[in-house]
């Protein structure tokens, strides 16, 4: 159980901070729970595909996409978390490059 807490909480960190996707997320979503012992209820699953959406406004549908296709297909709750971990690598990039997009208009 302590195992899906710690899942669930970085699921929901990276998803509140970084924000996810819709349509096809929530079977990744679902899986996500299943692999890590969590019972997410309908709200959950809803929230989860919001935060999707909203994810790929800031990391890129293509980013948000490969973590979907991945944890829609993991096996374990390590790889779901690996899925997770790679999703937040990818995002950075795109973050980064938002950030220095925003540091150049604000210092020419």
């Amino acid at each position: 159980m302590k195992q899906l807490g710690i899942a669930l909480a970085i699921v929901l960190g990276v998803v509140s901070c970084s924000k996810i996707f819709g349509g096809g997320g929530q079977s990744a979503c679902e899986n996500i729970g299943k692999q890590c012992g969590a019972d997410f209820t309908k709200d959950d699953i809803a929230e989860c595909r919001s935060d999707l959406e909203s994810a790929k406004k800031e990391l890129g549908a293509k980013a948000v996409d490969k973590f979907v296709d991945c944890a829609d297909d993991a096996d374990s709750c390590a790889e779901s978390m690996g899925c997770l971990a790679g999703l937040a690598v990818t995002g950075m990039d795109q973050l980064e490059k938002n950030f220095e997009k925003g540091f150049d208009k604000a210092t020419r």
